[in-house]
């Protein structure tokens, strides 16, 4: 397993300062994909691609969640319900 730091750096690429301008305080913002995020995409179709091969479903369920974490963090945006959270959501 890659320690923290080795993440850290690795999602940093994915980071893209300039998009950062154009976002409005207190509002969400979803940042157009720079080269790093375009490529993990592309890396990421090619195994699915890879996965399925030889397989007969047809069907595929995916399960997603977007619960609301509250935080008392200052940089927090406000949700839907009005109190400062992360809405993260898994697939």
């Amino acid at each position: 397993m890659p320690s923290a730091s080795v993440i850290f750096r690795y999602l940093s690429n994915f980071h893209d300062k300039e998009q950062k301008k154009l976002r409005v305080k207190r509002t969400s913002f979803i940042p157009v994909a720079n080269e790093h995020l375009r490529a993990f995409s592309l890396i990421n179709s090619e195994l699915i691609g890879f996965e399925a091969m030889g397989k007969t479903e047809e069907v595929a369920t995916r399960d997603m969640d977007a619960t609301l974490t509250e935080t008392l963090k200052k940089n927090a945006l406000y949700s839907f319900k009005a109190e400062q959270a992360y809405h993260p959501l898994n697939t």
